[in-house]
């Protein structure tokens, strides 16, 4: 479907708003941490203020008891008298002083508990902007993938009109070129006939010289329809690339489909198993993979990698002798669903490892490929939610792993 500007507009007001709350709760998570040293810094200040009254009263006590333990003698009954009442207003003041300090601690206590309750309150607030930010970044990522996926479905529909019509305009032509130069081919031949019929006629170097301009003529007549097919081959591959493979989901078996491709591959390719002595195997678990996908399209896909695999071992085989390995693995886990389709073959060189995925590249002869078997593999593996991926090393091996997420592709 072609992407609206309402569309666009919409996707682009949701990552806003959503934006916007994302900078709301960070801001009260910032206020909330600030709020919270504050309360520590004056629970910190009243603490040592608390701390120096005490050991200033501890200061006060000792004076008080050394005096207390000076006797009064006859000759200064005045002077003790002097001493008892300053003792006991120096008393006096030591009581008022434990009753601040007393009423301080107090005030301290019930400060410590407000501030308890204020740090697991500001603790539960913590928790749950931090629940709200995880499921706020989940939505920006799906938003995000939203928004990439119709801008990439736009694109497509984009670039889809513009190849059917490039495609329609050129395709006619060229099978007016490739029927001619089929016709063209038989009527070199027929004159090459006629040429040895009247050789006695001929002057011999006239004679050589016809023959040589025939064969040159009949070579460039290949050329001509070798590439023509090449490029009909290409045009095809264009007209594939932009059909719509987004339909046609129903419940099905990822199991069921690769059992079927076993018993396809063993057929399709049993000259070549026995050509090579090539060792196949199939992997699959025992039990079924349920999954809301196109039949058809997926066994295609599994199919196209699995004849990569084969070329790449046929190719290795004819070049070296060696036990050649093919290795298809299915495994349920972690919600998801894995195949992994392994040789021990030709392999793909690092430099190009990232762009057999691209439309149209292929490491194929141009004869043999279009180079867009992996592409369609990957736009069919896309469309079900999952992921396909490659790591290969030149000259050893070639493994691609194919992943779909249970919890979107399953009913």
């Amino acid at each position: 479907m072609e992407l609206s500007t309402l569309d666009i507009i919409l996707v682009a007001a949701a990552a806003a708003m959503a934006a916007a709350v994302a900078v709301v709760l960070l801001r009260r998570k910032r206020f909330a941490i600030k709020t919270a040293r504050r309360l520590d810094e004056k629970y910190s200040d009243l603490l040592r203020e608390s701390e120096s009254e005490i050991r200033r009263l501890n200061i006060i006590v000792g004076e008080l008891k050394n005096l207390s333990a000076v006797k009064p003698s006859a000759a200064g009954n005045q002077s003790s008298s002097m001493e008892i009442e300053k003792f006991a207003a120096e008393h006096k003041k030591i009581e008022t002083k434990e009753q601040e300090l007393y009423d301080r601690n107090k005030q301290l206590w019930d400060m410590s508990v407000a501030i308890e309750k204020e740090r697991q309150r500001i603790e539960t607030a913590k928790n749950e902007i931090e629940k709200k930010s995880q499921y706020l970044e989940k939505a920006l990522q799906d938003l995000r993938a939203a928004q990439d996926e119709l801008i990439r479905q736009n694109k497509m529909v984009t670039v889809g009109k513009l190849t059917q019509g490039l495609v329609d305009r050129i395709l006619n032509p060229l099978n007016y070129i490739n029927n001619f130069t089929k016709l063209s081919e038989g009527l070199v031949r027929d004159i090459a006939a006629n040429i040895e019929d009247d050789k006695d006629k001929m002057d011999e170097e006239n004679y050589e010289d016809t023959v040589d301009v025939l064969q040159m003529l009949q070579g460039n007549l290949r050329k001509v329809a070798e590439h023509g097919l090449c490029t009909t081959r290409t045009l095809k591959a264009m007209e594939e690339v932009i059909k719509d493979r987004t339909g046609g989901m129903t419940p099905t078996d990822l199991k069921s489909i690769l059992a079927k491709n076993k018993e396809m591959t063993t057929a399709y390719h049993e000259d070549c198993i026995k050509k090579y002595g090539i060792q196949v195997t199939f992997d699959l678990p025992d039990s079924p993979m349920p999954i809301e996908g196109n039949p058809e399209l997926l066994s295609k896909t599994f199919m196209s990698v699995v004849n990569n695999s084969f070329y790449a071992v046929a190719k290795k085989a004819e070049r070296v002798k060696y036990d050649p390995e093919i290795r298809i693995t299915a495994e349920i886990g972690d919600g998801a669903y894995t195949i992994r389709c392994y040789d021990n073959g030709i392999g793909i060189e690092e430099k190009i490892l990232d762009k057999v995925f691209d439309p149209f590249f292929t490491t194929k002869p141009t004869g043999e490929a279009s180079g867009v078997g992996l592409y369609l593999s990957r736009e069919i593996v896309q469309n079900h939610h999952g992921d396909i991926t490659a790591k290969s090393e030149k000259d050893k091996f070639t493994e691609f792993t194919v992943k779909f997420d249970t919890t979107k592709t399953t009913n």
